[in-house]
């Protein structure tokens, strides 16, 4: 499906309170305020998808100051994310003195819209293309909030959607060979990788315990590739083949943090690697989407 621009997705909404709005303190019901914002978020995400939408979802909703009768509510919303069949559409809510023009913040709240068929029924939406620098930001921080509520969900559920994770106290070398190049033969250590393809063989090794003749070797190969200083992180709870989304979930988090990652497997474990230079960044975002990450 052809992606569709980000600014497609952005409407700007205003409507003017009505005493028959008002609430017993002589301001704007917050009832009515959700109502239109439903409203709006909704026509956003038909906008963009160009499908009939539903509300699936409405994080929380904190109102910053009343709103009084006799101004301008202005709601200014925008596509954050598309993901296969949903779209979160994050909206500010303002408020406009209609003499002076002067704007002041009401409120925020990011809801979760799905696209219908005609039969009903879950369809694609068209990918979001980003445009600008602020675009991109909005998008790593909607895939930070998709993943938190599917964490949500799943612990609500009972399922544990939390892992524990230890960084590894190696620094790691990431070598990449040319295809036909035998990689040479290293000593087992905490954690050592070797992945043969038909276009590279790929090798992770610690710094550290290694002799002068490895390194050597492996710097002189032909067409080989070299980074030092990567750090790995390691899922330690036991993962069954038939869990499914742990790779997922967790480039997710570090995604949203623009912290490149490299994601690979054993039979029963997972493990993360990312540059020297970004792991207490990485540790950081971990431990804020609900893992435990040791050592501290």
């Amino acid at each position: 499906m052809e992606g569709r621009p980000a600014s497609l997705g952005r409407l700007e909404s205003r409507m003017r309170p009505q005493p028959e709005h008002a609430n017993n303190g002589g301001n704007m019901h917050g009832g009515y305020i959700l109502y239109h914002l439903d409203t709006y978020c909704g026509m956003t995400a038909a906008r963009f998808s160009g499908m009939r939408v539903v509300t699936v979802s409405v994080d929380r909703m904190d109102f910053a100051r009343p709103v009084t009768l006799g101004a301008n509510l202005l709601f200014k919303t925008s596509v954050n994310m598309a993901h296969r069949h949903s779209m979160e559409v994050g909206a500010r809510i303002e408020l406009e003195n209609a003499r002076t023009l002067d704007v002041t913040h009401v409120g925020t709240a990011y809801l979760t819209f799905v696209a219908l068929d005609a039969n009903g029924r879950p369809t694609n939406v068209p990918p979001l293309i980003p445009e600008t620098d602020e675009d991109r930001r909005r998008m790593a921080d909607a895939v930070r909030r998709s993943y938190m509520r599917r964490m949500e969900r799943a612990q609500s559920k009972g399922k544990a959607f939390a892992f524990s994770i230890e960084l590894l106290p190696d620094s790691f070398f990431l070598c990449r060979f040319a295809p036909g190049v035998t990689p040479p033969l290293l000593p087992p250590g905490n954690f050592t990788l070797c992945a043969a393809a038909d276009n590279e063989t790929t090798l992770v090794f610690p710094e550290s315990g290694q002799s002068d003749g490895v390194v050597n070797a492996v710097c002189k190969a032909d067409g080989v590739r070299m980074e030092k200083g990567w750090r790995a992180f390691a899922v330690r709870d036991a993962l069954d083949l038939s869990v499914s989304g742990v790779a997922a979930a967790l480039s997710a988090v570090l995604a949203a943090e623009h912290i490149s990652v490299q994601y690979v497997s054993t039979f029963s474990s997972g493990y993360l690697l990312v540059r020297g230079d970004a792991v207490a960044e990485a540790a950081e975002a971990l431990r804020f989407a609900g893992h435990t990450v040791f050592p501290l």
